[in-house]
């Protein structure tokens, strides 16, 4: 036997005998593989949550920031109304008004101030004969002039104009808080220090 004397020969090399592979890893345990299925679809719950929860912020933050603006809107219109109302009834400060105004103004010979023929009623009424200014060193016009509108003002020093509106004044009021409003942080965000 051939076979029996190549093995039984010291001699002779032997061929190399592979090394055997790895038995493939078991088959999963039915109860692992229904844990894993289980982590899968409960990391794509948590993810679909997750999605759930920044649309509902982003939703959440654009209301607020609506109301933010609508409550704006209605304070200023409330405003408005107050104020106008008050310079109909004759209870506004119209000479307050005035002297802000003047107050604006650079030296001049003469001071010029106009206002809507109901305002100017109104003043003279308010005043009663007492002076505007306390201390009167600049000569002072006063003047009527249809042309601006109920709480307008027109201040005059020379060439140098100031304008004082109550409806301009209340616009510029709206305008910052709509600003401020924007740009006021949100409140998910971090808390100021």
């Amino acid at each position: 036997r051939l076979c029996d004397i190549v093995l039984a020969s010291p001699h002779l090399p032997l061929p190399p005998v592979p090394s055997p592979l790895p038995p493939p890893p078991p088959p999963p345990r039915p109860q692992q593989q229904q844990e894993q299925e289980e982590r899968q679809v409960i990391g794509q719950v948590l993810e679909q949550l997750r999605k759930t929860a920044e649309q509902f912020a982003a939703h959440h933050e654009a209301a607020i920031d609506e109301m933010r603006q609508a409550v704006i809107e209605l304070a200023m219109a409330i405003a408005g109304r107050l104020v106008f109302d008050k310079l109909q009834a004759g209870e506004f400060p119209i000479e307050e008004m005035v002297r802000q105004a003047l107050a604006r103004l650079p030296a001049a010979p003469v001071f010029k101030v106009y206002l809507h023929p109901e305002d100017l009623a109104l003043l003279q009424r308010r005043l009663a004969g007492k002076p505007l200014l306390p201390v009167q060193e600049t000569p002072l016009q006063i003047e009527a002039d249809a042309s601006l509108r109920r709480g307008g003002c027109r201040a005059e020093a020379g060439e140098i104009h100031v304008l004082a509106d109550l409806a301009d004044q209340l616009d510029g009021l709206r305008q910052h808080l709509l600003w401020s409003a924007n740009h006021a942080p949100s409140e998910s965000g971090p808390a100021a220090p």
